[in-house]
Formats: structure tokens, C-alpha cells, sequence
């Protein structure tokens, strides 16, 4: 059974970290895991997708002041109709949904609950804030919801409330949260941590809650600066959570495939390699080939090869169109032929010095590149698997890697991409296949490279950027 992290929209495993992670909004990824995160900004805040959001019905019921329906109109939603038959609401803590709508080509209203079951409910007051800020009913408790689609019985997308402007740096998401008596919540809270005087971080927390009982729309805003000092950078996060409507937010809808399902495509992919200089490194014992979230493949090292067999079946948790919006930033000047397919990828053969099945970063020794070196130019491979044939056409960029031409068409099953890059910085991502490759450890690889070859892609990368965004937005 998969792992359900503290991060994943997932409505049958509501755990108290999802819910209770929002006690301080939008921490940085220094701290995230150690403080909470009362409203914390859109987790997919980086999605080529705008719904709007056209209503907020009050109920006028004394016991409940709070709003009462969500009217939501889907920017474009007929594009989505195909992959979308119903919407659900649910309570965090209930596996039960509280309102089961038609998607209607994008356009629904959400009914929220009256009322919310102790269980579903968590305190507010219990994480110590300080006496710079104040707080009306340290006893109040509140509770939140998901909005998720189905395609048939299969959970496949949830909708978020956001804006997102990524050139400076600012985040806001806002979404619907019950507390169960009124509230308010006035202050600042100053933490700085100047141990490493090259670096210093300053996070300000800002509260300017005024909650009815009932249902509110609470609203996040994380805004990032980076000011030089005389000793190195000092990071300031300001994160402000307030019921005030900052204005401009967006319904967004992210494709995901949250539970997991296994996809079968193509043929197994088999993998024979022959290091250069490989019996330099026979201290390495066994490989390991890492996909987004899970390793693929392992096997073992000896006389300087290995051989690996990377499964027909995946459980790719990305599209096609998540792989490049959250690696670039966004898909503009691709053509992508079926942007919703699913895929995994890897480009590196992890090696680890252990014997054992466990496989401890202690033992980790270096990674295998497939490439191709001459004299003004470098050739790395990664590998995609898709769901559907795929075909991709134009340029992308992004401010560290730079721009690659793509021209690739991907077949169902695992796909050899190749990745050139000359010294004049010329980059092409393409399926066209490079002849006279050969399997390097990275450092020999790198060291034997004509000019720097950072801007490469590797999918380690893309994980760790996609974690880190994980961790602080939402």
C-alpha cells in the first residue's frame, strides 16, 4: 500500500499533519517541517490553469454566519469535461463526502455543512503563540475541506483558490475554514536565525483574522526577499494570513494520480552497462535507478558494469504538462499532443557501497551518466515513460537551465531522450537517437566535458525542486 505523505490531497487517509499544518503560514523549506502552518500557500501554485471563483452566498442564520455555498465557474472548463464527471466535497477526518455535484463543463456550486463532527475538528490555540500576538478564544477549533473530481470512481484532481506572481516571489492561496465559535487573531511573530552569518533568515508571521462561526474564506500571502549583507544574503519571508480578501485569486484544478494506480506501457526496459574506467569504482556493490517518488530498478556492480530491468509498469504521479510547468515554470512555446499523459523519468544510475538491502546516503559513493563527449559538445540521456504516445515540438526555458529546442515524439513505454548541449550553448531535447554513447561516472563524465554542463536536466533535480515546492507552497 502507498505511503500517505503529509503533503498529498488524499481523502481517504486524512491525516492530522494535512489538517493541522497550518497553524503558521507558508513557512520557508528551512523550517517547514518543524512549524506548523496555519493556511499555507496553494500547493500547486505553479499550474497553467485559471477557474474563477464567482460567489460566496451568506447564510443568515445566528448560528452560523459564515458562507454557505462556493458557485464556482471553471475558466474553459469544457477542456476538462472529459476527464471530470463529478465533484466531491469532503471534511478533512471524514472519508465521507458531504456533496457529490455534476462537473457540468466546469460549472458547479458546493454546498458546505451546517455543522462539522468533533472529530473533524482540531484547536487552534494549543501551539503556543506569543504574546505579540492575540488571540480572542484560544479554545476555538476549526476544520477544512477538500475539493476534489472524480473520473467515474477515481479520485483525479483537486481545486485550489490561488495567485500566484512567481517573477517576485509572491504566493497567495485562500480557501474555505470552519471555526466553531468566532475568532480573531492580531499580531506579528519575528523569528530570525543568524547562526550562519553567510546566511541569515527572518520569518515574519502576520495575523489579521476576524472569523465568524461557521465558514470562512481564509487567505494566505508569502512573499520572498533576498537582501545582500556585509557577510552574505539575509532571506526574509513575511507570511501573512488574514480573512481579508487580497483580490486576483484563482480557482486552479491539478491532475494528479493520487492513489498510486499501476500503468502498463511498451516493454520492460533493459539497461547494460560498461562503465569507462569502471573498474575504478568495483568499492560500489550495488545500483539503484530512482523514479519521482520510488526506485525503479536495482541490481548489482561488478567488473566495473551493472545490468538493469526498469518494469513496463510504472506509477507515474505526473503529467507530462507537471514535469515541464514545475521544471521550467511554465509550457509556453511547446506543443504538447496529449498534455495529460502520464510519465516517470530518471537520467542517473544511483551506486552505493553496501551490500545490504538497506540503502544508506552513508554508503552512497556516485552516480552513472549515459553521454556522449566531444569536443564542443555533450550529450546526457534520460528516459521518459508515458502512458499514450506524445509529441512534443518547440522551446522551452527557464532562467537556470536555459532554452532547449524539443522536437520528440514519445511512444507508450519507456522513450530514450537525448539531451545536447554545445559550447555555444546551443540545447536540443530531442528522441532522435545519438549514436556512440557511453556509460561515465559523473565525476569522469564531468571532468572530461569541454566547458560546464549544469544546465543539464537530471531527474533528481526535478525531484528535489518539485519537493522543495511541496514543502513551502501549500
Amino acid at each position: 500500500m502507498k505511503k500517505i505523505t503529509e503533503k498529498e490531497t488524499t481523502v481517504n487517509n486524512c491525516s492530522a499533519l494535512e489538517t493541522r499544518d497550518h497553524l503558521k503560514n507558508g513557512a520557508s523549506p528551512k523550517s517547514q517541517t518543524s512549524r506548523g502552518n496555519f493556511l499555507r500557500i496553494a500547493y500547486f501554485s505553479l499550474l497553467a490553469v485559471s477557474i474563477i471563483f464567482s460567489a460566496c452566498k451568506k447564510d443568515n442564520d445566528d448560528d452560523n454566519n459564515g458562507i454557505m455555498k462556493l458557485e464556482i465557474s471553471v475558466e474553459n472548463g469544457k477542456e476538462y469535461s472529459s476527464r471530470i464527471d463529478k465533484v466531491k466535497l469532503f471534511v478533512y477526518g471524514d472519508n465521507n463526502a458531504v456533496v457529490t455535484v455534476d462537473y457540468n463543463d466546469g460549472n458547479f456550486t458546493l454546498q458546505l455543512p451546517t455543522t462539522v463532527t468533533a472529530g473533524c475538528l482540531y484547536g487552534i490555540g494549543g501551539y503556543g503563540f506569543p504574546s505579540t500576538v492575540s488571540i480572542n478564544n484560544p479554545n476555538a477549533q476549526a476544520a477544512e475541506v477538500a475539493i476534489v473530481g472524480y473520473k467515474g470512481d477515481k479520485q483525479v484532481c483537486s481545486f485550489y483558490y490561488r495567485k500566484v506572481d512567481e517573477g517576485n516571489d509572491i504566493y497567495t492561496s485562500g480557501y474555505p475554514l470552519y471555526v466553531n465559535s468566532t475568532l480573531t487573531i492580531n499580531g506579528t511573530e519575528t523569528r530570525v536565525d543568524d547562526r550562519d552569518i553567510t546566511r541569515i533568515y527572518e520569518e515574519n508571521y502576520i495575523y489579521s483574522i476576524n472569523a465568524k462561526k461557521g465558514w470562512n474564506m481564509w487567505y494566505h500571502k508569502r512573499t520572498n526577499t533576498y537582501t545582500e549583507t556585509a557577510t552574505g544574503t539575509k532571506e526574509i519571508y513575511n507570511r501573512v494570513t488574514t480573512t481579508t480578501d487580497p483580490g486576483g485569486l484563482k480557482w486552479v484544478v491539478e491532475f494528479r494520480n493520487y492513489y498510486w494506480d499501476g500503468v502498463t506501457a511498451g516493454s520492460n526496459l533493459n539497461i547494460n552497462a560498461q562503465v569507462e574506467n569502471g573498474n575504478n569504482y568495483n568499492n560500489i556493490r550495488r545500483v539503484r535507478a530512482d523514479g519521482y517518488r520510488y526506485a525503479l530498478a536495482v541490481g548489482n556492480y561488478s567488473n566495473g558494469g551493472f545490468s538493469l530491468t526498469i518494469p513496463n509498469k510504472t506509477y507515474p504521479e505526473l503529467t507530462i504538462e507537471n514535469f515541464f510547468n514545475w521544471y521550467y515554470g511554465d509550457t509556453d512555446g511547446l506543443f504538447i499532443s496529449n498534455k495529460y499523459a502520464s510519465m516517470e523519468s530518471f537520467s542517473r544510475i544511483e551506486g552505493y557501497s553496501s551490500n545490504s538491502g538497506y540503502w544508506d546516503w552513508n554508503d552512497y559513493v556516485g552516480r552513472f551518466i549515459y553521454g556522449k563527449i566531444e569536443s564542443n559538445s555533450v550529450t546526457r540521456t534520460m528516459w521518459m515513460f508515458v502512458d499514450m504516445d506524445v509529441h512534443i515540438i518547440g522551446s522551452i526555458s527557464s532562467s537556470y537551465y536555459g532554452t532547449y529546442n524539443c522536437n520528440m515524439n514519445l511512444k507508450a513505454g519507456w522513450n530514450t531522450v537525448y539531451l545536447t548541449e554545445t559550447s555555444s550553448e546551443d540545447r536540443i531535447m530531442s528522441t532522435i537517437s545519438v549514436n556512440g554513447l557511453k556509460w561515465y561516472f559523473e565525476y569522469d563524465f564531468h571532468k572530461s566535458s569541454p566547458f560546464p554542463i549544469k544546465r543539464l536536466i537530471n531527474s533528481s533535480n526535478v525531484k528535489s525542486r518539485i519537493f522543495q515546492r511541496e514543502l513551502y507552497l501549500h
